[in-house]
C-alpha cells in the first residue's frame, strides 16, 4: 500500500502468543534468521521485537536506548533520544536519524492507488445508498482494549445529537472488524439503519483506507484506523483515556483529542479496575463531541 514498501513480513502475534504455537513462531524466527538486511530497525521496542531484531541478519542493529523488556541487549547500536521528544512519531524520526546520521523531519507517507480497493469502496457505498457528495464521518467504535472503547451507547447518542443539531445531513459509517460487529449492531440497534450503516468486517484494509479518504472526519477510539487517518490528511476526533495522547495521539493537524481528566489517567492498563470506569464518564459527553464535530464538518 506505501509506495515506499516492497515488502511485508508478517509477525502473527495473537496466534503465535499461545504456547501450543511456539513451534511456529520458531519457524518463523529460523526464516527471519535466514534473510540479509542491511539494517534492522526496532520501532516497537520491546522484547519480541528484540528478538527479531537480533535473529535478522544485519550488519547494523539499531532500537531505542531506552527500550523496555530488555530489548537493548539485542541491538548493535542504540539510539538515546533527546529529552523533550515525546510522540512515537517524532521519536520515530530521531531513531532513524540516530542510525543513518542524518537531520530529516516527518513527511507523510506515500501511497499507492488501488483501483480494485476504489471500485469495491464505491460499490459498497452504492449499495448502502451512499455517494461521495454525501457529507460522510466515519465511525471507529471498537478497539483492542477493553479500557480504550467507549461504550457503544457513546457512539449512538453522539450521533443522534450530530443528526438532532446542525448536521441532519450527515450520513454515518462504522468500521471494524468481524469480530467487533456486535459493536456496530449496538449502536445502530439504537440510532436507527437510515443514516448509520455498518461496514465492519465487510472491508479489508485497502478499501477502509479508500472509505476513509472519502470520508469528511474520523469519530475514533484510539486505534489503528486513528494512525490510518491521520496519515491520509483525514481529520479525527479521538478519545483518550487509559493512553496518552501527547505520546500516541493522532499525528499532525486538524485532530481534536478529548482526553479524560481522571486522576488515574494514563495508567496504560487494557482493562480498568475501577468498576465505575471513570475514563469513560468524566468530563467527555456526547454533547460535547457531537458539537465538536459539526464545527468540524461547517463550511
Amino acid at each position: 500500500m506505501s509506495a515506499d514498501v516492497d515488502e511485508l513480513i508478517e509477525f502473527k502475534r495473537d496466534e503465535w502468543s499461545r504456547l501450543t504455537q511456539a513451534p511456529k513462531l520458531f519457524g518463523f524466527l529460523r526464516e527471519l534468521h535466514g534473510m540479509t538486511f542491511d539494517y534492522v530497525l526496532d520501532f516497537q521496542g520491546l522484547f519480541r521485537s528484540g528478538l527479531c531484531t537480533w535473529f535478522a541478519r544485519a550488519p547494523q542493529k539499531v532500537g531505542f536506548a531506552d527500550a523496555r523488556e530488555g530489548a537493548p541487549l539485542f541491538y548493535k547500536h542504540k539510539a538515546t533520544i533527546p529529552t523533550g521528544i515525546c510522540h512515537a512519531v517524532d521519536r520515530n524520526i530521531a531513531l532513524l536519524n540516530s542510525a543513518f546520521g542524518t537531520t530529516h523531519e516527518y513527511v507523510a507517507p506515500r501511497f499507492r492507488c488501488d483501483q480494485a480497493a476504489q471500485q469495491q469502496a464505491g460499490d459498497l457505498l452504492q449499495q448502502h445508498g451512499l455517494a461521495d457528495s454525501d457529507k460522510l464521518v466515519a465511525v471507529g467504535p471498537a478497539t483492542r482494549w477493553e479500557s480504550k472503547s467507549w461504550p457503544p451507547s457513546f457512539f449512538a447518542d453522539t450521533i443522534m445529537h450530530i443528526m438532532n443539531t446542525a448536521a441532519p445531513d450527515t450520513r454515518f459509517w462504522l468500521l471494524g472488524t468481524a469480530s467487533e460487529a456486535e459493536v456496530g449492531r449496538a449502536i445502530i440497534d439504537r440510532v436507527g439503519s437510515d443514516s448509520v450503516c455498518s461496514f465492519m468486517g465487510a472491508t479489508d484494509l485497502p478499501v477502509m483506507m479508500d472509505l476513509l479518504r472519502r470520508s469528511r472526519l474520523l469519530l475514533t477510539n484510539d486505534s489503528g484506523p486513528m494512525h490510518i487517518a491521520a496519515a491520509l490528511g483525514v481529520p479525527t476526533v479521538a478519545l483518550f483515556g487509559p493512553t496518552d495522547p501527547d505520546k500516541t495521539g493522532p499525528y499532525g493537524d486538524g485532530h481534536h483529542v478529548f482526553r479524560t481528566q481522571v486522576d488515574c489517567a494514563p495508567c496504560f492498563k487494557r482493562q480498568c479496575p475501577l468498576p465505575e470506569q471513570l475514563c469513560r464518564y468524566d468530563v467527555i459527553s456526547p454533547a460535547g463531541v457531537g458539537d465538536c464535530i459539526v464545527r468540524m464538518l461547517a463550511p
